[in-house]
């Protein structure tokens, strides 16, 4: 993401909806129909795009996200023993 912060204000619709902005959206390259992850955490709701499997390895189970990229737990300890 850029290193300028981006900051807006919007309000729900009346069934709850939210718009994610075209600028968020195009920085992130969220298409159409993504899948996204919400989360609560604490008092804050993060989006995050959806990634079906480990970008090094490809599996598809135990997933951490790091930077917007999936990385299953088997490659992140393999890359802790590297450093």
């Amino acid at each position: 993401m850029k290193a300028n912060k981006i900051t807006m204000v919007k309000s729900l619709d009346k069934l709850g909806r939210l718009v994610i902005p075209k600028e968020y959206r195009d920085e992130l390259n969220i298409a159409q129909q993504e899948l996204l992850e919400i989360l609560l955490e604490e008092n804050s709701l993060r989006i995050r795009k959806v990634s079906e499997s480990c970008a090094l390895c490809g599996k598809k189970n135990k997933l951490i996200f790091l930077k917007n990229k999936a990385v299953c737990r088997d490659c992140l300890f393999e890359l802790q023993k590297q450093l």
